[in-house]
């Protein structure tokens, strides 16, 4: 972590902090030993450094962004916004307005400050505020660019790790559940605006040569397949009250949350089926084939996802149109680390605790994981389950690969 600050303010700070056995002599030993290094590493390339300051970098980021998601939890930002008359905040203020205990707040306002999340000025006292920046990116649930989502699936993927460590061992993931519901709320709400401002605005008028969107004006049958907590398909029903909307999940987490999620949004176009009584293959043989079938986001999670193609074939009226949204990839390791660099290395650590890891939460499973749908795996699977005409295509500024799948 101290790689990320000058190496000589570092050690002054821990010198005046410390007189004797601490925690902090042990990183100042540390310090000493890597900074003296090898004869090779200190003349060579800098590797060793380099490394140390990536390894810093994120060791800090770890350790801010428990804090980050704290302050959205205990509304801390949206009181600062509150609050602030023009001048900043000072953490005695935010106290009085949150109920909070002052120390603490004045220690975690310090951390957003150096972090660079929140603006300050110390003159003549230590005062916040909550950039517009910031609040876009936090307190804007349906900014193009809001990361609150984003931050709590990041805690649950953290919470995650000793379920993970142990599947090293069983080689046995473990069901979106096992996130809870931090876990399948962050995943929701990290969707939305992707949904708001991108499916439905860009991506379903070009399906089928604008067919599809002129069926969902008029209203037709619509399944959204692992539509996890709902707040996307609840967009999306919303923006169609006519349709006939059917979202089909099997976390029973994500189910309980889609009924809070629903009650609260008011739409009534929509009904959740949980696929353990009711998949899409009952209910569209007991009550009708659906127009339009979307999976968003999930078929790199699914054990079985070439079992799902088969049953949305069969589920799929004549004419029908089903859309795939998955992670655009490029077709293995070496290329995803190439192409994405530190966005590979985010989506492959997050892909054992959740993607990859519900993926093989059957003995059995594909174990796809995000980076695990490529444009050739997907287009074979379809081909294979009968759909034989698949148009893949991109969106410009979005991280998504769009497969436009009929038959």
């Amino acid at each position: 972590l101290y790689s990320v600050l000058p190496q000589s303010t570092f050690t002054r700070s821990l010198e005046m902090a410390c007189s004797g056995g601490c925690a902090c002599d042990r990183m100042l030993s540390l310090q000493t030993h890597l900074a003296s290094g090898s004869e090779t590493s200190a003349k060579g390339s800098g590797k060793l450094e380099k490394t140390q300051q990536t390894i810093g970098r994120f060791l800090a980021g770890s350790m801010i962004t428990g804090f980050i998601h704290i302050g959205l939890r205990l509304g801390l930002y949206q009181a600062l916004v509150d609050v602030d008359n023009g001048a900043g905040v000072s953490s005695p203020e935010l106290a009085a307005a949150t109920g909070k205990a002052e120390r603490w707040l004045r220690e975690w306002l310090a951390s957003q400050a150096a972090a660079g999340i929140l603006d300050w000025s110390d003159q003549p006292e230590m005062r916040y505020r909550v950039s517009p920046e910031t609040k876009e990116l936090l307190l804007n649930p349906e900014s193009p660019s809001y990361m609150g989502g984003f931050i709590e699936l990041a805690e649950s993927v953290i919470d995650a790790l000793p379920a993970a460590e142990k599947s090293f061992t069983t080689g046995i993931g473990h069901t979106y559940d096992n996130i809870g519901r931090k876990g399948n709320a962050g995943m929701s709400n990290h969707h939305i605006p992707v949904f708001i401002h991108t499916l439905i605005p860009k991506v379903l008028p070009k399906l089928a040569g604008g067919k599809v969107i002129e069926a969902l004006r008029r209203g037709c049958r619509v399944a959204d397949v692992g539509c996890g907590a709902a707040g996307p398909s609840l967009v999306l029903a919303a923006a169609f009250p006519t349709v006939d909307y059917h979202g089909f999940e099997i976390s029973d987490v994500a189910i309980e949350l889609s009924k809070e999620n629903q009650a609260r949004a008011g739409v009534a176009n929509f009904r959740m089926h949980n696929v353990k009584t009711n998949s899409l293959a009952q209910e569209s043989q007991i009550n009708g084939k659906f127009d339009f079938v979307l999976t968003y986001d999930v078929l790199h999670d699914m054990a079985h996802p070439e079992v799902l193609a088969q049953e949305v074939k069969e589920a799929l009226a004549p004419g029908g149109t089903w859309l795939v949204v998955d992670i655009k990839n490029y077709g293995s390791i070496g290329e995803n680390i190439r192409k994405l660099r530190l966005d590979a290395a985010v989506k492959y650590s997050i892909s054992m605790c959740v993607c990859m890891s519900s993926a093989l939460s059957e003995p059995d499973g594909l174990g796809l994981g995000t980076l695990g749908l490529s444009v050739d795996i997907a287009t074979k699977m379809f081909t294979e389950a009968g759909l034989t005409k698949t148009r893949p295509f991109l969106v410009e500024g979005v991280e998504n690969q769009f497969f436009e799948v009929t038959h």
